[in-house]
């Protein structure tokens, strides 16, 4: 076991943890290396740097070695003067020069610890957003008890199954994924009560219906980004409240989530979300209800890299894959706390299992694709039946704009006699390392609208340009990156 010494008398703070800075800190703390936007959720950690890492080992260095520490620190911060004096002994004038006595002196550093601890606690956020004790240590025993539990999420489309996720599954699902993995012998049945355009108001007009009839265990909250544009915010606290008031009338646990982060527009101003998220927080308080709060976990990552921020998003409002696993990450931590992780949660397989199905059963196969794939799909198919029939339409790109390309996205919808949509990007019009705001949202919604808006009605699938390009450019191998990426 290695010994940490106190510096010397005289010694800077500084001095002092210099010398020392190679022993293992009285607490210990974990710091993940995964990247940036790991789906363990990590994302006020994930990419401190070496300073942020030394500085918090370095305060619980100082708290758990207590009073002596203390004193260092004084000396160190508070400059040489103090170094040859007895620690927070000075004149005081109010009581005639008399010098606090050792009761006086403990307090002060206790004041010090209390210091130290809170610079602790700031670097560290908030305890809600980090692994530790679970917000349902009532849920979790019945979760590790394999006893039958179900889980109803309520919200509006950001909850709901629609385009920003492929139409297959949102945050929701992810999360019985999430708790599974936390609690490896759970049963788990996840409702999805989420409807496109929803608020409080909505909620409360159906919650009999969607959410109480399925007699659940916990209920999962998350309204605000409808609210915020039409529902004022006494309604809004009053609707909270009332629904987790009816919730626990039925023998529900609430969790209130906060709503994700939004690209800021005049339609839905962040300083206003920050109006309902605080609402949302204050309700929770009021009643006793856990609060996850999303908000700041999306705010952290932006905190840390902004265009990793910006990515988590498929439109202004709405989170892509990454941004749900974000929110089920959190959501989990704060009714576990457990830290999981779901990198391994890919889109689902095989990719094209309707296109495959239709095929399978002799059904005739419609394809909408942009080139070279309009003339290479009907070979690919012909591999899993060669009696198939496949209609394809080719999907024009030569000499279009991103933006023009986002633009005939539009017009896929409106036809939606298909069973499959390729797109193919052309590399040219391919944003690089550095996309502008116009570019990521034009590729965006390509893709957006290249799905059904809500579940799933047909398959889509974004083709890289390396399937075609062995080998790239330095500069094309950025716009496979980010092709990938989104």
């Amino acid at each position: 076991m290695q010994t940490r010494h106190s510096p010397a008398p005289g010694h800077s703070a500084r001095r002092g943890w210099e010398q020392n800075n190679s022993h293992e800190p009285a607490a210990a703390i974990e710091f993940p290396q995964s990247p940036l936007i790991s789906m363990a959720g990590d994302a006020c950690f994930q990419d401190f740097t070496k300073w942020h890492r030394m500085t918090v080992q370095a305060l619980f260095h100082w708290v758990a070695r207590g009073r002596e520490l203390v004193r260092i620190f004084f000396r160190g911060v508070l400059g040489p003067s103090l170094q040859q004096q007895p620690p927070f002994r000075r004149e005081n004038s109010s009581r005639g020069g008399r010098q606090p006595g050792p009761a006086a002196t403990q307090r002060g550093e206790c004041c010090g610890i209390a210091l130290l601890a809170g610079c602790v606690l700031l670097l560290l956020g908030s305890s809600h957003s980090l692994a530790g004790d679970p917000a349902f240590p009532k849920l979790v025993d019945r979760l590790k008890q394999g006893e039958p539990t179900t889980v109803v999420c309520l919200g509006d489309s950001v909850t709901g199954i629609y385009y920003h996720t492929g139409g297959v599954r949102a945050y929701p699902e992810l999360l019985g994924l999430a708790l599974t993995q936390a609690c490896p012998s759970a049963k788990i049945t996840l409702v999805n009560a989420g409807i496109s355009g929803n608020s409080t108001v909505d909620a409360l007009a159906r919650l009999e219906r969607d959410v109480l009839n399925h007699k659940p265990h916990l209920v999962t909250v998350m309204f605000g980004l409808n609210d915020m544009t039409r529902v004022p915010l006494e309604d809004y606290r009053a609707n909270l409240t009332t629904i987790i008031t009816m919730c626990r009338q039925a023998g529900a646990e609430v969790l209130l989530c906060t709503p994700n982060g939004v690209i800021d527009t005049a339609g839905r101003p962040i300083p206003r979300l920050v109006e309902y998220c605080d609402a949302m927080k204050q309700v929770g308080r009021d009643q006793n209800s856990p609060v996850c709060d999303v908000y700041a976990a999306y705010e952290r990552v932006r905190a840390v890299d902004p265009q990793a921020w910006r990515l988590l998003f498929s439109d202004q409002i709405h989170p892509n894959l990454d941004g749900h696993r974000l929110n089920a990450i959190e959501i989990c931590r704060t009714v576990t706390g457990q830290k999981v992780s779901l990198e391994s949660i890919t889109p689902p397989h095989p990719a094209i299992g309707k296109t495959l199905a239709r095929a399978r059963a002799g059904e005739p196969v419609r394809v909408l694709a942009m080139p070279p794939y309009d003339e290479l799909i009907g070979t690919a198919l012909r591999t899993v039946d060669p009696q198939v029939k496949v209609e394809v339409r080719s999907w024009l790109v030569a000499g279009k704009t991103l933006a023009e390309l986002e633009l005939s996205a539009k017009e896929v919808r409106k036809n939606p006699a298909i069973d499959l949509v390729l797109v193919a990007v052309p590399l040219a019009v391919t944003p690089g390392q550095q996309p502008s705001e116009e570019q990521i949202w034009s590729f965006s919604w390509v893709m957006n609208n290249a799905l059904a808006f809500g579940r799933q009605e047909w398959d889509v699938v974004v083709i890289a340009p390396s399937v075609l390009t062995a080998r790239l450019s330095a500069e094309s191998a950025s716009r496979e990156e980010f092709t990938r990426r989104l």
